[in-house]
């Protein structure tokens, strides 16, 4: 089938949402064998991910740890990361309730192309 690109940013900030994108995806490539490559999100590791990988035929490739210049991604992923620290800090510090996947949903709404 050749290189795809598939937008995952709404799928992959949780365990529970990227066990759900894993079925999808492998319809998407027709119930095929696929490599699928991934950055270091602790997500991609863990080890129910890891047992879908197998029962789906995914070959998963990890970039290299701590390669920002090989993986452009890592800028908004730092973006990302800021923007969340300082809305958990806000929270703490005002003593507001904080909603972690909002506010990592609305962190990657802020990243352009």
């Amino acid at each position: 089938m050749g290189l795809i690109l598939t937008d995952s940013e709404e799928v992959c900030t949780n365990e529970e949402r990227f066990l759900r994108y894993i079925p999808e995806l492998s319809s998407s490539m027709g119930g095929r064998p696929f490599a699928l490559y991934l950055d270091q999100l602790v997500v991609h590791k863990m080890k129910t991910v890891r047992a879908k990988y197998d029962e789906y035929g995914i070959y998963p490739i990890f970039n290299i740890p701590a390669s920002p210049e090989m993986n452009p991604i890592e800028t908004c992923f730092a973006q990302v990361k800021r923007i969340y620290k300082r809305e958990r800090l806000n929270a703490l510090v005002n003593k507001r309730q904080f909603d972690m996947d909002d506010t990592i949903d609305t962190a990657f709404k802020v990243i352009t192309p």
